[in-house]
């Protein structure tokens, strides 16, 4: 039996009477278990029962432990060395508090080195105890700068704190997520950071291209060598002009004072894509490296996604698991089932999310096609909260009545076998 605070069901808000189901994972890790596409559990959805949800600091609840399905992983780092890359960011004191939660999933105990210009706050010291805390090397420096100037003002002040470490720079927005610090340090290893290299991702929505330009994009992660780095020091102040974007004025000094283009990481991942971005997530593409907007334009819990990584690796995030009866577990996101019209397709993503008035499928090929239509009988479940038990992780998935409220609750718990 396990027994669930009743408190934490409170969090969920939730109808007075729940349909509830949990699923037992045991997780083996494998030099062999490679992430795919799509893996298989060989067992049905557990059955739902009904659950009263009783006031706050009533008595537990009780919920039948079912025997465990055992699930590959492959090996899980016991700790990244990302301390050949320094990471800024020009933001403000209550925004970085609020995205504490989920920098800690990608910055913590990885040696990655991090530095904030942020507006004058009297608690700028007390945040940056608290990422300290948290095993995060992080400088917070006030700065009464505009706003793209002082996103471009970055490139000065990180040079001034590179050390003989340092290969990359990165810049990035406070909503930048990364799902994988093993997989961004990996991703930068392809490529010879003793040359002059300039590295981004580009938006989704040509739209947006056309307004802003062929260029890096911050909230997906730009990322300069220290070479190049190096050669735009001699230009600061010129390329500080004028009032363009913080990321365009960095892609136009790239490529007015030097020869260097932008080279694409298609992982990196803009999300200029409004509301519901399950077609993404969901698709079972390669994982991506970042995920940005996840606090705005969309709604991703991207600190609840992380946190079963603890058990099961960052390569298990997004991974999907079809159960026998042809539900799927997007693990960190969702539990999903496709209507019987609806054609599953592994190329096609689908288009789930608002488009403006002009915008046609076309504007996102570029990136993310092909898609398809989305499935508006499908049948989905989000994760709304993860908590930490000792050596295990307890997932709550919710499904949503039109008010709300939470009629259906899917928990996974997850642990070492």
């Amino acid at each position: 039996m396990l027994s669930i605070d009743y408190d934490v069901l409170d969090a969920l808000h939730l109808d007075d009477t729940v349909e509830f189901a949990r699923l037992d994972i045991a997780v083996a890790q494998s030099a062999q278990a490679q992430p795919e596409s799509m893996k298989h559990l060989n067992v049905p959805l557990p059955a739902f029962s009904s659950l009263p949800i009783k006031p706050k600091g009533g008595k537990a609840a009780s919920v039948f432990r079912n025997d465990p399905v055992t699930v590959q992983v492959p090996p899980i780092l016991a700790e990244v060395d990302a301390s050949h890359i320094v990471i800024g960011m020009a933001t403000s004191v209550s925004r970085l508090s609020d995205s504490l939660d989920s920098i800690v999933h990608w910055a913590s105990h990885t040696s990655v080195r991090l530095f904030a210009l942020v507006d004058p706050d009297e608690n700028a010291q007390q945040l940056q105890n608290k990422f300290t805390a948290l095993g995060i090397d992080i400088l917070l420096s006030e700065s009464t700068l505009d706003a793209n100037v002082r996103y471009f003002s970055l490139i000065q002040f990180l040079y001034r704190r590179q050390d003989k470490h340092t290969q990359w720079v990165g810049i990035v927005d406070d909503d930048t997520f990364f799902v994988s610090m093993e997989n961004l340090v990996h991703s930068l290893s392809q490529y010879d950071a003793t040359k002059p290299l300039y590295v981004g991702g580009l938006t989704e929505h040509l739209e947006q291209m056309w307004n802003w330009s062929f260029m890096g994009y911050g909230g997906a992660g730009i990322f300069l060598s220290t070479p190049l780095l190096s050669q735009l020091q001699e230009f600061y102040e010129k390329c500080n002009e004028g009032d363009n974007s913080g990321d365009r004025k960095i892609a136009k000094c790239v490529y007015q004072h030097t020869t260097t283009k932008l080279t694409i990481q298609p992982d990196l991942y803009q999300m200029d894509l409004h509301n519901d971005i399950s077609g993404v997530l969901e698709s079972g593409r390669s994982q991506p490296l970042s995920i940005h907007h996840w606090k705005s334009w969309n709604n991703v819990n991207v600190a609840a996604m992380g946190t079963v990584a603890s058990v099961a690796g960052d390569a298990s995030l997004l991974q999907r698991w079809r159960f026998t009866d042809d539900w799927i577990l997007v693990n960190g996101y969702s539990l999903i089932k496709y209507s019987s019209s609806f054609r599953q397709d592994d190329v096609a993503i689908e288009h789930t999310w608002t488009d403006s008035g002009t915008t046609k499928d076309e504007h996102y090929e570029h990136t993310i096609g092909p898609l398809q239509p989305a499935d508006k009988d499908k049948t989905s479940f989000r994760l709304d909260l993860a908590v930490q038990k000792g050596p295990t992780v307890h997932q709550y998935y919710v499904r949503r009545d039109g008010s709300g409220l939470g009629v259906q609750v899917f928990m996974v718990v997850w642990r070492p076998v």
